[in-house]
């Protein structure tokens, strides 16, 4: 049993030689993982001015 369960979908730029998917689709996977482990903390990048991690007037401007 999965503690966390996320549908992925593979776009066609993600797919390299013999179907298979790319260095590129490899990393944005991760990439997609990372951000959604950092938001179910409360630590991704819409929280970021909530949380007030970083030292100094450091603001994420939408």
């Amino acid at each position: 049993m999965a503690v966390i369960e996320k549908n992925y979908m593979v776009e066609v730029s993600q797919v390299g030689a013999k179907n298979c998917l790319s260095n590129h689709g490899i990393l944005d996977l991760l990439e997609s993982i990372a951000c959604y482990h950092s938001e179910l903390v409360k630590f991704g990048i819409n929280q970021i001015n909530d949380v007030r991690i970083f030292m100094g007037s450091f603001t994420l401007e939408s």
